[in-house]
Formats: structure tokens, sequence, C-alpha cells
């Protein structure tokens, strides 16, 4: 057992490594929310599905850094994993999806993220992961954010992000099916931007000039005017 071989094992790195669910339960049944000392743990580039979240709970306690890309995750809600201290979460290239067409995908926002990474999730305007009201300022330390290569298509994802988050440093929108014209006020809400990708969508109109401070700014495959 990992915990009893090594009960201070604060980094764990198993990516690329052809892992399937069988392989890991055996692996780490011995954690305990208690005495896990782990803090970053990275699965990622494996063949594991939605039941590896059952162990995945045994680290609710001390875990920072979770990277989960590129498995066989089909999810239909977050709200469950309690990672209160959890700053960095990658679950890029699963699949997040509400059961019922009409919901919204549920996602944990009791934890204050500060980068997220949901590249190529399944994400559209009708499951995108919204925060309510009373839980928006946990956005308020997220610095990083990538939902690129989903199927956004609404330019109402610019509001959503410069009401509830406007301490962005990245921001990846590419590969979307986004429509429409950004708002004037984007760029000057969302004033600590540095870099923005808006890349291969359908955006029109004209480039905000409050895009000033922006350091890096990749807008190719567009419409503008």
């Amino acid at each position: 057992m990992v915990s009893k071989i090594l009960p201070n094992l604060r980094e764990l790195r198993v990516s690329e490594c052809d892992l399937l669910d069988i392989n890991i339960s055996p692996l780490f049944d011995s954690f305990c929310n208690t005495s896990s000392s782990l803090t970053i743990l990275d699965i990622s580039s494996n063949m594991l599905t939605s039941s590896t979240f059952k162990w995945l709970f045994n680290f609710t306690s001390n875990l920072k850094e979770l990277y989960l890309s590129n498995n066989k995750f089909v999810l239909s809600s977050l709200s469950l994993m309690n990672f209160h201290s959890l700053l960095i979460l990658d679950l890029s290239h699963n699949k997040l999806t509400p059961i019922e067409a009409q919901d919204n995908f549920i996602f944990n926002f009791t934890t204050k993220y500060q980068k997220l990474y949901l590249r190529n999730c399944s994400l559209s305007d009708r499951n995108i992961p919204l925060p309510s009201a009373s839980n928006s300022k946990l956005l308020s330390d997220l610095v990083s954010l990538d939902i690129s290569f989903n199927m956004l298509k609404s330019s109402v994802i610019f509001h959503w992000l410069f009401n509830f988050i406007t301490n962005l440093h990245r921001l990846h929108l590419s590969n979307n099916l986004l429509q429409g014209h950004i708002p004037d006020n984007f760029g000057n809400t969302m004033n600590s931007l540095e870099y923005l990708n808006l890349s291969n969508n359908e955006l029109q109109g004209e480039i905000p000039t409050s895009f000033g401070n922006i350091s890096t700014l990749q807008t190719y495959t567009n419409w503008w005017s």
C-alpha cells in the first residue's frame, strides 16, 4: 500500500501508465482522510472511468492539485467532490454532461480554485458550469481558465465571465462556436487579463479597444470587421 510504504508522500504522478480502475483501487486502499499527506495527485492520461471518484474522496483533506485529464470520465456532477483545499483542477478531455438535457452541469464551487482546466469537455451553452450568486465570490482567486475546444456558442459567456471572474490572467476560449460581438466593457472589467485566446470561433464586429492592456491576444479565424 502506498501510504504504508511512503507515509509522508506529498506528490504522486502516475500519468500515462495505462491504469484501469481495477489497478487504482487496491493501490490507494490504505489512504484515509485523516492521515493522507498527499497534496498533488496526477493520474492523467490513463483509462480511468467515473468509478475512480469513489477513492478520490480519501484525499479531500489536503489535496491542492488534481490532474485528471485524458481519461474516460463521464460526469454529470462534481458537487460531491468536496475538495475544499483544492487550488488546481484539470478535467480536460473528459465528458462533463448533465443527466437531463434541460439541466446544467453541477459544479462544486465550494472551492476557491486558482486554475481550472476544462478543455474539450463537451461543454455547451446549456451545461456550462455556472456558479450561483451566493458562491460567486469563490471564483475571485481564479487566475487561469481554459474552456477551449468545447461547443460554446452564445456570447453570453463574456457577461458571465466579467460578472463572476474579474481577476483572470489567462483565458482560453479558442475552438468553440462563439458568435456575435464581444461586449465593449469586457476588457475594462477584466483588467487583469494578460493572455486571451479567441481563435477559431465565429465572432463578429470589432476587437474592443478595451483590450489594450492584454499582452498576448490570439484572434485568428473569426469574422472581425
